[in-house]
């Protein structure tokens, strides 16, 4: 009987070994959790889908290869990521080979780039972005290419602003495609 109860309590204990032995995750591949610089206890994970929903009815959803919570930093930091954003418009999708998502700060960066997608055929590919969440803004440093129904705008240093309908690139060379104009009015 007792060595039923060992045996037991072993099977209990397994999952606990086995997060404890992942915690601190120095050689799993992932990027390092964004933070203020303590250390934390991490989560390694593997297959991962995070969903945050918001009092407001917001959902952000994280899906990842592989990624690395820090649970006291309330961080993720992962690799082969497709963030998604519901807005009542439809779902904007962030792919990315990293990403930092900052869930207290609401800030996610993509600091190998990263293409995104707004229904309606709009879409940004930058070499470093940034969503901030709170704000609803999409920023990127460097080159930015934003395009839409019969445009395309190549320039630097995107900020969109999609629930304004809004992007604003400096140095823009724009690319308009015969009959887009006429299909942006009707849109």
């Amino acid at each position: 009987m007792r060595r039923g109860r060992i045996a037991g309590l072993a099977l209990l204990l397994l999952p606990a070994a086995a997060f404890l032995a992942g915690c601190g995750g120095a050689s799993s591949g992932i990027p390092e959790a964004a933070g203020n610089g303590e250390s934390s206890p991490e989560l390694s994970l593997s297959g991962m889908v995070m969903t945050e929903v918001l009092p407001s009815g917001v959902r952000y959803r994280l899906a990842a290869e592989r990624a690395s919570y820090a649970l006291t930093a309330k961080t993720v930091s992962a690799t082969g990521v497709v963030f998604a954003l519901n807005e009542p418009a439809g779902e904007i999708r962030v792919t990315a080979p990293v990403a930092t998502w900052d869930i207290g700060g609401q800030r996610a960066a993509f600091p190998d780039g990263c293409e995104a997608g707004y229904p309606g055929g709009y879409s940004a590919s930058v070499r470093v972005g940034d969503v901030d969440l709170r704000d609803r803004v999409f920023y990127a440093n460097g080159p930015s290419v934003y395009s839409g129904p019969g445009f395309t705008v190549d320039g630097a240093d995107l900020v969109w602003r999609w629930r304004e309908g809004r992007a604003d690139l400096r140095q823009p060379k724009a690319v308009i495609v015969p009959g887009g104009l006429s299909a942006l009015k009707r849109g």
